[in-house]
Order: C-alpha cells, then sequence, then structure tokens
C-alpha cells in the first residue's frame, strides 16, 4: 500500500485520471437514445474499428484471414489484435460495440501514463524526470496558444488551414486510433523490459523467446509499432548498451526479422493486386511539402514551423542529448528518435500526409527524455531552479488547453441516431446470416458495417483510399445497381449480394436512386422510417 502512496505514484494517477476525464467527453449518448461525438477525430476514426469489431463479435473469427470486411473480394490487412481483444470483452461483458470500444479505450488510456513511466524509468532517469518526460510527451503542441488569430471553435493544435498541424496526440492519434494506444503500451513495456534486461548480469534464453516473441507480433498491435521497435533494435545493436551482448542481439534481432516477415506478409503484401498504384513517397518538408496543399505552412521557414508547432521541444531536446551523449544507455534512444524524426520529415510511408504523425509520436516518444534532461540540468543550476518549472508550464499550455477542449464539449456531430442504432438491432433478427453480403450506399459512420457487423461489397471511400485499395471499379458497379442500369441484375448476382440498404434521401452522386427498380425486383425485408432494406432472393 505505502508504494501507491508514494508521490511519484500518485502523481502518475492523477494524470491517468485527468486524460481519462477529458477523453470521456468524447463521446455520450443522450437521452434521446443517440450516440453523440463531441471530437471530430473520434467521429472520423472510430466507425472502422465498430466495423472491425462488429464482424468479429458477429462473425467470428474467421474473417480474420478473410475478406476485408468494408471491400468483399480483397483480403483483410489490417486484424489488429486489440479489436480481437475488445471483441472478446464484447462477447464476455455482454456490452454492445460502441460501450466496449468507448470503455476499453479509456482503461487503455488510463494504463498508458503508467507504462510510458516504465519505459523511461528504464534508461535510468530519475523518477521526477521520468515524469517530466511523460508531462512533455502527452502535452506535446507549441506557441499556438499566443496565437489569438487561431479559431475558438477548434482544437489549437488542428488547425491546418493556419499552419497548426503539428496535432496533441492523445486527443488526435492516440484515443481515436486504438490499435496506436494498445501498440504504444505493448511496445513502452516490451522495450522497457529487454532494456531492464540487459542491465542485468544474465539474460536467459527463456527471457529472449519471450520478448522476441512480443516484437515479433508487433505487426499486429500496430504497424508503426513493428517500425519503432525495428529502428530502436537496429541502432541498440549498432550502439549495444552492453558490448558483451552485441552477439547476442544480433541472433535476436534476425530472429525477430524473420518472425515479423510473416506478419508484414499478412498485413501488407497478400493483399497488392487490389491495390491501385504507389503515392509520393520522397516528400521533404512534410506539411510544408507544396503537395500538402496547406499554405499557412508553406508560408512559414522550417524552423519557425517546428517552433509554432513544438515550442522549445527541440532545443530543449538538443540541449539535454548534449548534457548526456557520454551515458551510452540512452544514445541508441536518441539516435532512434532522430532517425525515426528525418522519416517522418522527408518520406511519406503512408497515402496520406498527415499519417506521418503516427512515426514523429515514436521520434517524439525517443527523444522526450532528453528534453526532460535539459530540463532536469537547467534546475540544477544554481540561479535557475525558478526557471525550470516556467519551461515546462510554457512547453505544455497548448496541450493541456486542447484536452481541455475535449471536456469543453465544443464540437458535437451525430454518430448514429437511435433509429438507426434500433434499427440494426432489427436487422440482425432479420438476416439469413451474419455473413451475408450487404450492399450500401458508400458512408461515413454507416449504421450496417458499424452496428450490424455485415460484410458490405465497398464501405467508406475513406478508409479504403488510405490503405491504398483500388476502389473506383467497385465504385462504379455499386453506382450502377442502385442506379438500375441494365446490368443491375447480373451485378448483383455477381458479387453476391444478398440484402441492400438504402435511405429514401440519399443519392448517388448527383443521380437519384432508382427507387422503381428496387421495388419492382426485390422484396421489402425491412422498413423503419426513411430507411428501406431489400433482401435479395438466391
Amino acid at each position: 500500500m505505502k508504494h501507491f502512496l508514494k508521490p511519484i505514484s500518485l502523481s502518475l494517477g492523477a494524470l491517468s485520471l485527468f486524460l481519462v476525464y477529458c477523453c470521456s467527453q468524447m463521446l455520450e449518448w443522450d437521452t434521446g437514445g443517440n450516440l453523440i461525438a463531441h471530437s471530430y477525430s473520434i467521429w472520423g476514426d472510430w466507425s472502422a474499428h465498430f466495423s472491425f469489431i462488429s464482424n468479429l463479435l458477429e462473425r467470428g473469427p474467421h474473417w480474420l484471414w478473410g475478406d476485408n470486411p468494408l471491400f468483399s473480394d480483397t483480403p483483410f490487412q489490417y486484424p489488429f489484435l486489440s479489436h480481437v481483444l475488445t471483441a472478446i470483452y464484447a462477447w464476455v461483458f455482454h456490452l454492445d460495440v460502441a460501450a466496449a470500444v468507448y470503455s476499453s479505450s479509456l482503461m487503455l488510456l488510463f494504463l498508458l501514463p503508467f507504462s510510458l513511466y516504465y519505459f523511461f524509468q528504464s534508461f535510468a532517469l530519475k523518477c521526477w524526470t521520468a515524469f517530466a518526460a511523460i508531462v512533455l510527451f502527452l502535452f506535446i503542441g507549441g506557441i499556438q496558444f499566443l496565437d489569438s488569430s487561431l479559431k475558438a471553435s477548434e482544437p489549437l493544435t488542428n488547425q491546418f488551414n493556419e499552419g497548426s498541424v503539428f496535432t496533441q496526440f492523445v486527443i488526435f492519434e492516440l484515443f481515436p486510433q486504438r490499435a496506436f494506444l494498445f501498440g504504444l503500451i505493448a511496445f513502452s513495456f516490451l522495450i522497457g523490459f529487454l532494456v531492464r534486461l540487459q542491465n542485468t548480469k544474465k539474460i536467459s534464453t527463456q527471457h529472449w523467446l519471450l520478448i522476441g516473441l512480443g516484437l515479433g507480433l508487433t505487426p499486429l498491435l500496430h504497424l508503426h509499432t513493428w517500425i519503432a521497435s525495428a529502428v530502436f533494435l537496429l541502432f541498440v545493436f549498432i550502439f549495444p548498451i552492453k558490448e558483451a551482448y552485441r552477439k547476442s542481439l544480433f541472433k535476436f534481432g534476425l530472429g525477430v526479422a524473420l518472425f515479423s516477415l510473416i506478419w508484414i506478409y499478412f498485413l501488407l503484401i497478400r493483399g497488392e493486386k487490389s491495390h491501385q498504384g504507389g503515392w509520393d513517397y520522397w516528400f521533404p518538408g512534410w506539411a510544408q511539402n507544396s503537395k500538402a496543399g496547406l499554405k499557412g505552412a508553406m508560408e512559414m521557414n522550417p524552423f519557425g514551423f517546428w517552433i509554432y508547432n513544438t515550442g522549445i521541444l527541440l532545443p530543449l531536446m538538443g540541449f539535454g542529448f548534449y548534457r548526456q551523449r557520454k551515458t551510452k544507455t540512452l544514445f541508441a534512444l536518441f539516435a532512434s528518435g532522430v532517425f525515426l524524426f528525418l522519416v517522418g520529415l522527408l518520406f511519406n510511408i503512408q497515402p496520406y500526409f498527415y499519417d506521418n504523425l503516427k512515426i514523429f509520436t515514436y521520434a517524439f516518444l525517443f527523444l522526450a527524455p532528453f528534453a526532460a534532461l535539459g530540463i532536469q540540468a537547467i534546475f540544477e543550476f544554481k540561479y535557475s531552479k525558478w526557471l525550470a518549472p516556467l519551461l515546462v508550464i510554457f512547453q505544455c499550455t497548448t496541450g493541456f488547453l486542447d484536452l481541455q477542449f475535449m471536456a469543453s464539449k465544443r464540437q458535437t456531430a451525430t454518430f448514429f441516431s437511435a433509429e438507426e442504432i434500433t434499427l440494426a438491432k432489427e436487422f440482425k433478427e432479420v438476416r439469413s446470416s451474419a455473413d451475408a453480403l450487404v450492399l450500401i450506399v458508400p458512408r461515413h459512420n454507416h449504421w450496417l458495417p458499424c452496428l450490424s457487423g455485415n460484410p458490405v461489397a465497398m464501405g467508406y471511400p475513406g478508409w479504403l483510399w488510405s490503405w491504398g485499395i483500388n476502389y473506383a471499379p467497385r465504385e462504379q458497379e455499386v453506382n450502377q445497381i442502385f442506379l438500375g442500369a441494365p446490368n443491375a441484375l447480373s451485378l448483383i448476382h455477381q458479387l453476391g449480394i444478398r440484402y441492400m440498404v438504402v435511405n429514401k434521401h440519399e443519392s448517388i452522386g448527383t443521380k437519384s436512386i432508382n427507387f422503381e427498380f428496387l421495388k419492382s425486383q426485390f422484396p421489402l425485408a425491412l422498413e423503419r422510417g426513411d430507411w428501406l432494406v431489400y433482401s435479395v432472393n438466391k
């Protein structure tokens, strides 16, 4: 009990509770039974998670190696372990998908500061230096709080048109993107354990196997977690914490790499035929690149851009590294962070440049301890103790305000109406099978894949484009069916469509849906409000 009452434990607990409190305001069920999002990041990202978890919960584990539930006839390439665990959690406690995702995300978020503390302490940081590193990382932001021209209705770190694009990690990367949050926590414990083992006198074969198994499975946690793990292992081999372990580390890294290739193939290569062409991999400047189209960012010089978006964090990191440059246990960490920062700055590893923030997240995770060491060095100077806490407050104000912004509920969007939630339950009662393929008008936050768990011929294009899937031919087929084209019936049977779901107010681009065609050809299986569900007889 005394251990939990230590000041550092109480501080970590208070930090976790603050994060949970702020992020818990992002989603709520109102008195009318509607599911309301108070964060556009949650509203934007969670429908994909809902779809995958619903599919797993309704259809069982076989779909993990089958088709993408949001795009039939394409291998599913992102069966994140977090989705599997959430589905099991929902099944055990009889929770609906939204409640399971929401509550499990809050639990992971509460664990995050403790996992980061374990990771930073593994590098022999003083307890309060490690805590400072956590605060600097979690409240990352720049000097946007000094900019009165930014909109009060938007988070300070997410106003692209004004050049404020270095998004606050917790509310825009970690909490909304649950596999990323889960991967970061697992990474912190795995790598922290590895570093601690290297600092002991002996590492057993069982230890190597345990860590190797965990790191080899990181692609199933999150692909960027695997990238960060690979980069760190590379630099640990180049700058071994203990010279005696160089040979063992090489064998260990080789084994992890070979094991990882199995999952890399599963995740990336097996669906290559269905993917569109590549994107601009060479993307120097990241958000300042002209192809990003962000006028505010392009108008800043690079130094000003990063000061505006990250404040004094980079200078603090440089100062902290200079003070600890001879400490071998930290050199690999710093090299890994710098390497990932340069990768994110120069290359696009996904179609959308914004997704490089995942790489920057790990870069700043590796570099945050050096900013804390810089703060520690300033505090240890005889005449500047007062300056250290002021610098921390200055650096964290923007991130703190963004988290507070989430708690204010100034953003509001309806996730699913009460009618749609009821409709999903009714559809599950009348459908022939959870495996039955459904045709929907592809749009964001569609209740059918998110809540019923059935696969769809084509889901929201944003998810498909960001994965590199070439959906244009399928989109044309979907349009032809809903417009009642001459080949509509043959396309329905060719795709294996079992149900068609349409709203009376939906349209296909600028053209109206051919409701007469649907009504004349297919029996109505379900109707609620403006929603119609047609059954296709086989």
